[in-house]
């Protein structure tokens, strides 16, 4: 090859001819729908991809001269082409993908599909088959085993406009200023600094800094009704980011010296979804089990005693502030029942 990769210049033209490729292996393309691709797929996975049409014709004259890719011309139709649609571009490229880096990539692309709106999981999804499609160790990571992967979660719902634009803020660290709808079905406006995007409890979430009240506070995606960016940008706080648990995501009054008695079920309950991040578990000598929770809320703990599969699996014991508030939550399921 006449063109050596040793500076960001040439591995950002690399980005674009292996996005060229990929986007030629999906069909016969005009120049103007190759450019709008790369333009689109700038703004999915925030690497520049865009160029011009000057630069365009460059690079198709680069893979046609220094890689020897099959690209064609058909002026009748004014179209690019690939000539064999199984030639492989990655195969000439320097780098190689370890198993351990595609064990990643299949798992961030699998995660990708179900937690991510499909605009920003289609690129990323992409990206991971362009690249695994040349890896070395089929064997590893064969089409097959990739597609016996299962995740199955969901999301919950979120506005996938509303999502890009809290996404982009988060990224590029700048304020926004959010209309919220919060738990009270208030309609509220907050300037925040979205500090931490979380996926938490099967839905998207915030944790951000509010300058005006200078407060930290939780904001569930799915109730950000619209987000406006703003000019002004903020600085990580590291330190505060570092300490987000899933104890301390929502920030409820919490009850301390919780005890609640499990059955065998509801031991193999607590054990795969903890309550706390220090609860203790010991056996009551019985065929039953105490769980000890230095502190929680209620608005956690009730959701998650009535999780169990069967009733009985989980009964709040100690204090009564915890256990009033279960019967309270079980009238009124009751109560609604037809």
């Amino acid at each position: 090859m006449s063109r050596q990769l040793t500076n960001s210049a040439i591995r950002k033209q690399l980005r674009r001819l292996t996005h060229i490729v990929s986007v030629l292996k999906r069909g016969d393309m005009t120049a103007q729908e190759i450019l709008r691709d790369l333009e689109a797929n700038s703004r999915i996975d925030g690497r520049e991809t865009s160029c011009s049409a000057r630069t365009l014709r460059r690079d198709i004259a680069i893979l046609r001269e220094d890689y020897h890719c099959p690209i064609l011309y058909r002026a009748a139709e004014h179209v690019y082409y690939l000539e064999d649609r199984e030639w492989n571009f990655q195969a000439l490229l320097p780098s190689a993908v370890s198993n351990d880096e595609a064990l990643a990539l299949v798992l961030g692309g699998k995660f990708a599909q179900d937690i991510l709106p499909p605009t920003i999981s289609h690129g990323v999804e992409r990206a991971v088959d362009e690249i695994l499609s040349h890896h070395e160790g089929e064997a590893f990571l064969s089409e097959q085993r990739i597609k016996s992967l299962k995740i199955l979660v969901s999301a919950g719902p979120v506005l996938t406009e509303v999502f890009h634009k809290v996404f982009d803020a988060w990224r590029t660290c700048h304020c926004l200023t959010i209309d919220y709808c919060d738990s009270s079905e208030k309609h509220v406006q907050h300037l925040i600094e979205p500090q931490s995007l979380v996926f938490y409890d099967m839905q998207w979430g915030l944790k951000a800094f509010c300058p005006k009240e200078t407060k930290w506070r939780t904001f569930l995606l799915s109730r950000i009704e619209n987000a406006y960016e703003m000019d002004q940008t903020f600085k990580p706080d590291n330190r505060y980011i570092h300490g987000i648990s899933a104890d301390n995501y929502f920030q409820f009054p919490e009850i301390p010296e919780v005890k609640i008695r499990l059955s065998k079920a509801g031991n193999r309950y607590a054990q795969a979804h903890p309550l706390h991040a220090e609860q203790k578990i010991k056996s009551d000598g019985q065929g039953n089990y105490i769980l000890q929770v230095p502190k929680v809320s209620k608005e956690k703990a009730v959701p998650w005693i009535l999780s169990h599969a069967y009733p009985g699996d989980a009964i709040p014991l100690e204090p009564k502030k915890l256990v009033e508030a279960l019967k309270k939550a079980l009238r009124s399921i009751l109560a609604q029942c037809p």
